[in-house]
């Protein structure tokens, strides 16, 4: 797995506002359970196939020079062929917030498009090759993937359920501290625990604790990369009850441990340093 730095920013935790990889897998698949980000997803597929499937859609396909465009707190999963390379990139909504004003409260037919020559131009150059991305060169791939993605898909007002379920991802999202349960969200949001529920289970294979505790430990991850806090006040602060359901709760989810997440993945990959050393002044002497 090959990571992206960012603008050169002293600050890491830019990353949690854009960061990209490119997965490629040699003799066996990848397969990615079902989870949700704060932030938006950009897949695209220079080699192999990809097969996606985002909420209660059906999986789509993903061919070479294809891509998927999921939002924020959208449930979806993935799983790729042999050989398949792939570029993800995870932005926040500050960093094109115009297309996320174009979106709100509306559902596509589908996350696939299809990608033009412009789209992979700016992919190999700004984000290949080039040693430093700048802001800039990160919003000019972004904009040109996000035109082939509005061209391509037709969307609709959300459905009642689908604007239901948004609601009460925000409330989670918002209480994600406090000990919740569906009747909590349901009472909040102002429907019924068994309407919440049932609109849960259509979005996704899975039920209130594990959206809950997916909501939880995005929250987690950016703890434990950008913060010195224990694991254990990290776990007591998202809202779990002890810092063993928390490892097992974040290793069903994420696939690796707390603790291997903080010290392995992307600031253990990024070039250092983000800045020139300081230049030594030299003293003349008499």
């Amino acid at each position: 797995m090959k990571y992206f730095k960012g603008p050169n920013e002293l600050d890491a935790s830019f990353y949690y506002k854009w960061h990209s990889e490119m997965g490629a897998n040699n003799l066996y698949g990848n397969a990615m359970p079902v989870h949700i980000h704060q932030s938006a997803e950009l897949l695209l597929v220079t080699k192999g196939e990809m097969r996606i499937a985002v909420g209660a859609q059906e999986y789509e396909i993903l061919h070479q020079n294809q891509a998927a465009m999921i939002l924020p707190f959208q449930p979806h999963k993935y799983t790729t062929l042999p050989n398949t390379e792939y570029l993800r990139c995870n932005f926040a909504t500050s960093l094109i917030p115009e297309f996320f004003n174009t979106v709100t409260g509306k559902e596509g037919d589908r996350a696939s498009f299809n990608t033009n020559e412009a789209t992979f131009f700016h992919f190999k150059k700004r984000i290949l090759e080039d040693k430093e991305i700048t802001l800039w060169g990160i919003r000019a791939f972004l904009c040109s993937a996000i035109d082939d993605y509005l061209s391509s898909v037709s969307f609709k007002e959300s459905g009642a359920d689908s604007h239901i379920l948004t609601r009460a991802i925000a409330y989670m999202n918002e209480h994600k501290s406090e000990k919740l349960t569906i009747g909590d969200v349901a009472d909040g949001i102002g429907y019924s625990k068994s309407h919440l529920s049932y609109c849960i289970n259509q979005a996704a294979d899975f039920n209130f604790s594990t959206l809950l505790s997916m909501i939880r430990i995005e929250d987690a991850r950016v703890m434990l990369k950008n913060t010195d806090k224990s694991i254990l006040d990290i776990a007591l602060e998202c809202g779990f009850g002890s810092e063993r359901s928390f490892y097992r709760q974040f290793k069903a989810i994420s696939g690796i441990s707390p603790k291997d997440y903080r010290d392995t993945l992307i600031f253990k990959a990024r070039e250092e340093p983000l800045r020139p050393p300081e230049p030594q002044l030299s003293v003349a002497t008499d």
